[in-house]
């Protein structure tokens, strides 16, 4: 694994390891509730997690407008626990397993170690067959002082507009997808801006870098080491995307 630079103030707003899982066939969301008294005390807030899904449907009568109704369900799937200084939350759900870490960010060592201890109590109540998908994503937010004349003198992934074309911009959404031919791995970039105000002295870039590892024929058992160690490959993955995406002038604002 490389070597990466570590920033003084770095931009991470959020990092998150998510792991997808087969279920065990006798799994119920009842078994997901947190029963280890050391993790409980750190993460004592639980909130459920439900799916929701609408439905929506049109009936008409004869001599009268079309009568449009609106129901919603929703699926009990698992549980969030967050942290006292909600500086961090996890997930047990019945696909699986997520951990989350807000700022401040430590480091990747501190996170994992984290993870690892609260996967490994997953795995004790869930009993998941085998591990499905793998992700690791950092959300991170680049402030850049006002006026931007040009982008790429922060950025160097940013879209290309043509000559001709007016040059000033006021909005940016743009999403990549950069699969890894030697891996397997994808790495889905985000980058969008944040809302400008008359009152701004800065403009927000969220830089959201999603590295994921799925495949129908390569799976990993959830105990062993590999899948720890693809964990590393993704998050290698992202930080060639984030450290190549950076100008020095922009890696001098985190040092």
């Amino acid at each position: 694994m490389s070597e990466w630079e570590v920033f003084r103030n770095a931009p991470i707003t959020e990092a998150i390891i998510d792991v997808q899982v087969s279920p065990s066939k006798d799994l119920t969301v009842q078994k997901l509730e947190l029963t280890d008294s050391g993790i409980r005390t750190m993460y004592p807030d639980q909130k459920a997690i439900r799916t929701i899904m609408f439905q929506g449907n049109v009936t008409t009568e004869m001599g009268q407008e079309p009568q449009l109704g609106m129901a919603s369900s929703g699926q009990h799937i698992g549980f969030a626990f967050t942290s006292r200084d909600h500086q961090a939350v996890f997930q047990y759900r019945l696909n699986g397993f997520s951990h989350h870490k807000l700022k401040p960010y430590t480091d990747w060592r501190t996170f994992k170690a984290s993870a690892v201890r609260l996967w490994q109590e997953y795995c004790l109540v869930a009993h998941p067959e085998f591990v499905t998908r793998l992700g690791v994503r950092f959300v991170n937010l680049i402030e850049l002082p006002i006026p931007v004349l040009d982008f790429k003198d922060y950025l160097t992934t940013v879209p290309e507009i043509g000559d001709g074309v007016p040059q000033g911009m006021t909005g940016l959404f743009m999403r990549l997808e950069l699969p890894d031919a030697d891996t397997g791995n994808v790495a889905v970039v985000t980058e969008a801006m944040t809302p400008l105000t008359p009152e701004s002295n800065n403009v927000g870039i969220i830089f959201d870098i999603d590295t994921v590892f799925q495949s129908t024929t390569t799976t990993y058992a959830s105990d062993g080491k590999e899948m720890w160690a693809k964990l590393d490959q993704l998050r290698d993955l992202k930080n060639r995307v984030f450290f190549h995406s950076l100008t020095e002038r922009t890696k001098e604002r985190f040092r």
